[in-house]
């Protein structure tokens, strides 16, 4: 995960709760966190690794004013100190927002009630945040023991195309499955071929597969961290169909940001396997290749399961959720409230690599027929 954010999965209040979280993170993923490549931030000072610098941004909070708020920022690795942003470019935003088609708004607000009414109702129940969060009441990699929570707030959605576990990168470095096939995760923080990926159906059995050949999207000229952060991987056999893969949005769809329906909820996961939610809002950002979402809320429903995202987190999937259908929007490639490559925008080229890569499928697109109404149409260009 390329992050701008120090924080943790777990709360902190203070100066020593945060080291504390640090440490902790530093001492289980010295690979992730501890290799020594400098670290240059926007104080003008450099760190001999990622663990010394996220020490720093802990001093920094808590002596600027104790709450949390983010005031380092990376901007660059290794010496000399050059050129590497991390977070890509913004246009501005116009004066009057880009009003959505009826199609959109109808998308748009089905997502919106589909993940409000579910968090609504486990609130309804009595079920803490920490506790609903959970996809898992039990992951046992090592024995390739997992049981599903049924108190998670999504527990009733199919959550099976998330893969919780590869043997190269453990927890991390997540997968999400677009068909029975063909799965995606992010260049950046990518898997080998030859690498067992493991799926849990909704009994809790395990499936594993092994990835026989992957191929990242063309970034041409273009860093591939500015829109471009995408893989796409063949198994060497079809998951069964206890196992579910992801849709997405057709490709015209591509310039389709929430305008008139703003805020619309998304579902992530981290590499803890927790359900989350972030905010997908009308973004103004060039180019169409990237997708960013924010902060909910800290009166909505949506907030106690947010979480930014930090290093490890990387890969995992955001979807808006349609009828219960998961929706691929990205993988996750930046930190705090996360960014990462649109699939939409990819959408004829991931569909051209699953071609070269075999295996006899292509993407499966949200049908947008469901949300018309009489006299509305599926316009040639969405946006």
């Amino acid at each position: 995960m390329i992050s701008l954010s120090c924080h943790s999965n777990a709360a902190v209040h203070t100066l020593q709760e945060c080291l504390t979280v640090i440490h902790q993170s530093c001492g289980k993923n010295t690979t992730v966190y501890s290799a020594n490549t400098t670290v240059c931030a926007s104080n003008g000072h450099t760190y001999a690794n990622m663990c010394a610098y996220r020490e720093a941004v802990c001093h920094e909070l808590y002596r600027a004013n104790g709450t949390g708020h983010r005031l380092l920022s990376i901007i660059g690795l290794g010496e000399p100190c050059i050129q590497t942003t991390y977070l890509p470019p913004r246009t501005p935003a116009p004066t009057t927002p880009v009003p959505n088609s009826p199609l959109e708004s109808a998308l748009f607000t089905t997502a919106t009630s589909t993940i409000d009414s579910l968090l609504q109702s486990s609130k309804n129940d009595g079920v803490s945040p920490e506790e609903a969060k959970k996809i898992f009441i039990i992951q046992d990699h090592a024995h390739k023991n997992y049981i599903r929570n049924p108190h998670c707030w999504a527990a009733s959605l199919d959550l099976t195309p998330i893969s919780p576990w590869n043997s190269n990168g453990q927890n991390t470095k997540a997968g999400v499955l677009v068909s029975p096939r063909h799965l995606i995760w992010a260049k950046h923080y990518g898997m080998p071929v030859n690498t067992t990926v493991r799926f849990i159906d909704q009994n809790n059995n395990v499936i594993e597969r092994t990835i026989v050949n992957e191929e990242a999207v063309n970034s041409g000229n273009n860093s591939y961290l500015k829109g471009y952060d995408i893989v796409v991987g063949v198994l060497d056999r079809d998951v069964p169909p206890t196992i579910s893969f992801a849709k997405v949005l057709p490709a015209n769809m591509s310039a389709s940001r929430p305008s008139s329906v703003p805020n619309v909820p998304v579902l992530n996961t981290d590499f803890e396997e927790k359900a989350l939610v972030a905010d997908w809002g009308q973004t103004f950002f060039s180019p169409l290749t990237m997708v960013f979402l924010t902060t909910p809320s800290t009166t909505s429903l949506r907030y106690p399961m947010y979480e930014p995202k930090i290093v490890g987190d990387s890969g995992n999937p955001v979807f808006m959720v349609e009828k219960k259908e998961l929706i691929l929007l990205f993988v996750f490639t930046y930190g705090g409230d996360g960014a990462g490559s649109s699939i939409v925008y990819h959408h004829e080229e991931i569909n051209n690599i699953m071609l070269r890569l075999g295996g006899g499928y292509k993407l499966t697109d949200l049908n947008l027929a469901t949300f018309l109404h009489d006299g509305d149409h599926v316009p040639e260009i969405v946006g």
